[in-house]
């Protein structure tokens, strides 16, 4: 006999809110792979490397309030 498994829409909502940002930011890492790789530069490569403290933390930002919205819809969903 199998267990059906739990479901917790506030886990689950702040799940695909983390996984979001982290596309998102996937995106922008092709982004500067591709300017790369064709060596033409990456503007955007040279934009990061300015205040990359500010990127990351931005991006840390953008990664908890995606994260948050999902749980709150998610718990919504319960």
């Amino acid at each position: 006999m199998m267990v059906p498994e739990a479901y917790d829409g506030g886990w689950s909502g702040l799940t695909v809110g983390v996984m979001i940002a982290g596309m998102a930011a996937m995106v922008v890492v092709a982004l500067v792979a591709l300017g790369a790789a064709t060596g033409g530069g990456s503007s955007v490569g040279s934009i990061f490397t300015g205040n990359l403290m500010a990127w990351a933390g931005g991006l840390a930002g953008i990664t908890a309030v995606f994260g948050l919205v999902g749980f709150f819809v998610g718990r919504a969903s319960e």
